[in-house]
């Protein structure tokens, strides 16, 4: 009988591991995301893998957000306030990033259409 109960035991072990694994890679929260699409303000925010492509925060508060693997492409992030902010393997390919404060690009995915913090076109970092 033990020999029998090993597989599923297994089974049931890849199976809580798996889905642990979904989460992980869809750590936003759904709460902040909406405050950040009403409000342009989401301080301190977990927005991790969210996906916020097009999102308007013109000068908008995103300091100490985790945006770390978020979707943002085409956004308007335009004079929005960065400090601190997470941008690890962030997509900011197309975003507009002209005169935000504190942004650091280091890790952060651009391109040739993104509009950098300086008003160059891009890649920014």
């Amino acid at each position: 009988m033990h020999r029998s109960t090993t597989p599923l035991m297994m089974f049931g072990i890849a199976t809580v591991i798996a889905a642990v694994a979904r989460v992980g890679l869809s750590a936003d929260d759904p709460e902040h995301v909406q405050r950040l699409r009403e409000t342009r303000e989401c301080r301190g925010c977990n927005l991790a893998f969210a996906s916020l492509d097009g999102v308007n925060v013109e000068l908008g508060d995103l300091r100490e957000a985790d945006l770390q693997g978020a979707s943002l492409y085409a956004a308007n992030l335009r004079g929005a306030d960065l400090t601190g902010a997470l941008l690890t393997d962030t997509d900011l390919k197309s975003a507009d990033l002209r005169d935000t404060k504190g942004v650091n690009l280091s890790g952060a995915k651009t391109d040739e259409r993104t509009q950098c913090p300086s008003g160059a076109l891009g890649p920014c970092n």
